[in-house]
């Protein structure tokens, strides 16, 4: 079990200026249903800080309730709602569909990999995917290109997401960023989609506006048709009937235009493999309708190999 709420939570609120004060339990087993983070000197300071969040958290869960998400992520309030009430739930579902399939997707004696990550925002498909990868013994460096619409994300992967992504891969993880629009009527491919060696495609899809959908689905075709030979595109994303009806339509676009399929057409539901955080539990969510603690994650994945 990993237990991401003791750094999460610590970085989360100095990105607002909020330094928590939170206590490591060393004795601590991570087989507790209850994280690190749960001792604290400054308790006022949690309560505070994760009291004024309830009302972004209450927005967010009403506007992803379903399909095609309109969310403003320029506003910091809410992109903190995001990772303390999303972020660590969508860290372990790339691995659980990917760990299976790690030595189709990655040839032996590999000790680089290059990953392309589309509308990766800030990234906990990373920490899940690194993991997978990381029981391949060989891989030590993985090169992350990230291309997103939005810039707004590079705060919380800097600050978060790095921070814990030494407790899910031991080698050299290097991130850059680019901005690209999957749903663009114009889209230019840039070198980072040719170059990668695995695409991922996770919890973008449901962002796209309705009157841009096919135009995104076409550009999925783009993005296939660049990609190089013996490369695997790895698409995830929520429990919707408009995402499995793309993944119908690129699964037989793959198939017909050199694809193989790694794992097919697949819906699953997980309760992640983590703690629950205390503080969380009693501070921000409340059994109260927006306010409810999450505890399982639906989706649909798709992985497809170029030959």
């Amino acid at each position: 079990m990993q237990d991401p709420y003791y750094k999460l939570l610590k970085k989360v609120a100095e990105i607002n200026g909020c330094q928590l004060d939170l206590i490591i339990d060393h004795n601590h087993s991570t087989k507790s249903e209850i994280c690190r983070a749960c001792n604290s000197n400054n308790s006022k300071n949690i309560q505070y800080f994760l009291a004024g969040l309830k009302l972004q958290v209450k927005e967010l869960r009403s506007l992803l309730k379903g399909a095609f998400a309109n969310i403003d992520y320029s506003d910091r309030f809410t992109r903190t709602a995001y990772m303390l009430a999303y972020f660590p739930f969508y860290i372990e579902p790339i691995y659980y569909v990917t760990k299976s399939h790690i030595n189709k997707l990655i040839k032996a004696n590999t000790s680089e990999i290059n990953i392309c990550f589309i509308g990766g925002g800030p990234l906990p498909e990373l920490l899940g995917l690194s993991k997978s990868i990381s029981a391949k013994n060989n891989v030590s460096i993985l090169n992350c290109s990230i291309l997103d619409a939005f810039p707004y994300w590079i705060t919380e992967r800097e600050y978060c997401t790095k921070s814990l992504l030494e407790d899910y891969f031991k080698g050299e993880v290097g991130i850059d960023s680019l901005t690209f629009n999957l749903w663009s009527n114009n889209l230019k491919i840039p070198k980072e989609i040719h170059d990668a060696d695995l695409v991922v495609a996770q919890n973008c899809i449901n962002d796209c506006p309705k009157d841009k959908f096919s135009i995104m689905r076409n550009n999925f075709q783009i993005i296939w048709n660049n990609m190089k030979n013996n490369s695997s595109i790895i698409i995830l994303d929520l429990n919707y009937n408009t995402i499995s009806d793309l993944l119908k339509d690129l699964k037989k676009y793959f198939s017909q235009n050199g694809g193989e399929i790694v794992q097919d057409i697949s819906r699953d539901e997980k309760r992640p493999n983590i703690p629950k955080c205390q503080h969380l539990e009693e501070l921000l969510f409340e059994q109260t309708d927006g306010l409810l603690a999450r505890r399982v994650v639906k989706y649909y994945s798709l992985i497809v190999k170029k030959i």
